[in-house]
């Protein structure tokens, strides 16, 4: 149940971070190659990470936003979505190969640190 948990939340991670680049990153950024290497950078302010694991997670995630941009080219919604969950569940996989329990544990406390943050901030009254 645990592992379960863990492995939900490094996908919500990894999607999160997906949609946190794109909405973060400069509009004119839309090269893979440099949407990949903000992912990794951002990534890496959370983990350490070493040189090896940041070449295979800049590869795939090159790899990955060629696929979601490739889906979002597609003229129909379901298959757009389809897609889109298919690079995404792929790219989670990699990235749950690619690091170690004890990263993946400190992931998920600065997913939980800033959800308490959000969750905080906007239930002050």
């Amino acid at each position: 149940m645990k592992m379960k948990k863990l492995k939900l939340a490094l996908a919500g991670i990894a999607i999160l971070m997906f949609a946190g680049n794109l909405f973060a990153a400069d509009p004119l950024i839309t090269d893979a190659n440099n949407l990949a290497g903000i992912m990794v950078d951002k990534l890496s302010k959370d983990i350490i990470l070493t040189d090896s694991q940041k070449v295979i997670i800049r590869q795939n995630a090159t790899a990955f936003f060629g696929k979601m941009q490739k889906a979002n080219s597609s003229s129909s919604d379901n298959d757009k979505f389809k897609l889109k969950k298919q690079a995404s569940d792929e790219y989670k996989v990699i990235l749950e190969s690619i690091l170690t329990t004890e990263q993946k544990e400190t992931l998920l406390k600065k997913a939980k640190e800033r959800e308490d943050a959000i969750v905080k901030q906007y239930t002050k009254q």
